[in-house]
């Protein structure tokens, strides 16, 4: 039986997991390893900073929908990757895997333009942790407007 390795847990992770379930059935061993144990409907991030979602709106607990679905969940963050011994490092040992899917996502370098940040001149809502205070800065700026400039920065997500 094949051992499969996912690292990651949301749209990718969770599609690739359950496909590769699904297709292959008892003949494989689906196993997810995710820092985050929530999914988060990342598309709907554009309503927190306005408040018209909040986060438990757009997340959902991830391991039971796993493994309703015969896939085991480890709520751990992978910290490297041994391919020529097909290992992952974690916090709390290593696992091995037969075939691996990388599926991590998308990070946010928000400090890659000197000046920018959610501690600096700038919010952003391309990531939970972002948009949250995102919120805050938003309704400063309702109660007292001001200069605002609404852009992307390249290379910066």
């Amino acid at each position: 039986m094949n051992r499969i390795g996912v690292l990651g847990s949301n749209f990718a992770g969770l599609t690739a997991a359950l496909e590769i379930k699904h297709a292959l059935h008892e003949d494989v061993d689906v196993t997810v390893m995710s820092k985050s144990n929530r999914f988060l409907f990342t598309p709907s991030l554009i309503w927190l900073p306005f408040g018209w979602r909040k986060p438990e709106d757009i997340t959902f607990p991830v391991g039971p929908v796993l493994e309703s679905h015969k896939v085991h969940f480890e709520n751990v963050e992978a910290t490297r990757i041994v391919p020529e011994r097909n290992e992952v490092e974690t916090a709390t040992g290593r696992r091995s895997y037969d075939y691996l899917v990388i599926a991590t996502g998308a990070q946010a370098y928000v400090d890659e333009v000197p000046g920018l940040g959610p501690e600096r001149n700038s919010h952003n809502i391309t990531m939970l942790e972002h948009a949250q205070p995102t919120q805050a800065a938003w309704e400063r700026s309702v109660t007292d407007p001001g200069p605002a400039v609404i852009g992307a920065t390249q290379g910066a997500s």
